[in-house]
């Protein structure tokens, strides 16, 4: 009697919905299919997760180099814009921020390609397939890469394009800023960490040289422009404006040619990381396990639902 009621409270019978105590009991009388299910999920993910390669992230942290500021020579412009207009004389324009266009350089086709030319990355992009964490060293595709030169094989299928590798490096290339803070963080992923560090050390190396040389070829052709101005003009408060434009183009040649670090400073430098990135084998495997679970749970609700249907 007391059955009933409970059945009619419930309304598992009457309407098909299965109660609380019901889907308990029926997950513990199916504990073999549960059994099954975590089982199966756990060899599944396992099996994925050893098939995945892993992957290695260095990361260098940097801040702007304030030293390098153009905002003197934009304050000075900007005084005296209007004078050195009237007088027939266009100033320089300095009112870019050097820290935005340096992170702009950074992903551009120019200085990528420059990069993966320079350092002749075609084989570590698209022909690795292992990396051994004994000796430390990379596995290459034998049918691509000749083992004794690492080089491409003249045989082998056509060598990729400059593009191709720029995309490739480009999305293993990481880079965000702490609005806070205001730091840089710029990372690169690779099967091998000693590759992934050599090669965001090399990438920051290289962006402030390319800003370096960029600043000093402009501050050359600028003082050149701003001297021959001053021989034409004869207003004398623009000529004191224009000596003091020299001066501060001379102070960013100056710093440019001494400052090694010259848009960024490392704060901290990239080491060769002792663990993949992203999620591990063991997690991998529970969260597996925890699907495989899921999935004989339902099976059994399913087969629990058939058989009060029936």
């Amino acid at each position: 009697m007391a059955s009933k009621e409970f059945e009619t409270e419930t309304g598992s019978t009457a309407h098909g919905v299965i109660d609380l105590l019901s889907l308990i009991d029926a997950i513990v009388r199916r504990k073999w299919t549960l059994f099954f299910g975590g089982l199966i999920g756990s060899v599944a993910a396992a099996l994925l997760a050893f098939w995945i390669p892993n992957y290695y992230r260095a990361e260098v942290i940097l801040a702007p180099n304030s030293s390098q500021s153009t905002q003197g020579l934009s304050q000075l412009a900007g005084q005296y814009g209007g004078l050195a207009s009237l007088a027939g004389v266009n100033l320089p324009d300095q009112g870019v921020d050097n820290t935005r266009l340096a992170l702009e350089v950074l992903i551009s086709r120019k200085f990528l390609y420059e990069f993966i030319e320079s350092n002749d990355l075609f084989e570590e992009l698209f022909a690795v397939v292992d990396w051994n964490e004994d000796d430390r060293t990379l596995s290459f595709d034998s049918s691509l890469v000749d083992e004794s030169t690492q080089q491409w094989r003249a045989s082998a299928q056509s060598k990729p394009t400059l593009f191709e590798a720029y995309e490739e490096l480009r999305d293993r290339l990481f880079i965000y800023e702490n609005d806070r803070s205001g730091l840089i963080h710029v990372a690169v992923e690779h099967r091998s960490p000693d590759v992934a560090r050599l090669w965001v050390a090399t990438l920051v190396e290289q962006l402030n040289t390319t800003m370096r040389e960029r600043d000093i070829e402009q501050s050359d052709q600028s003082i050149n422009y701003l001297e021959r101005q001053i021989e034409k003009t004869s207003v004398a408060e623009l000529r004191i404006a224009l000596f003091r434009l020299v001066e501060e183009q001379m102070k960013t040649k100056m710093l440019a040619s001494v400052s090694p670090e010259y848009v960024f400073i490392t704060i901290d430098p990239a080491i060769a990381p002792e663990q993949p990135y992203g999620i591990g084998r063991l997690a991998w495997i529970a969260l597996g396990c925890f699907l495989g679970l899921l999935l004989g749970a339902l099976v059994a609700v399913w087969g629990l639902r058939i058989r009060d249907t029936n």
